[in-house]
């Protein structure tokens, strides 16, 4: 794994705690930022030892 993949993974909003939902239209176009809607991601610890 490069160092531009490794940016791209910690940059990423999901990673910092937020994802934006409903952010492209069904042709791939950005929507308004008025129009997405912020959900919030669990920590990472969250996810570490979960067995699903």
């Amino acid at each position: 794994m490069g160092i531009g993949q490794v940016h791209g993974i910690l940059t990423r909003r999901a990673y910092m705690g937020e994802h934006e939902f409903n952010k492209r239209t069904k042709t791939k176009q950005l929507k308004p930022v008025s129009e997405t809607v912020p959900v919030p991601v669990p920590p990472w610890q969250f996810w570490v030892g979960r067995e699903y």
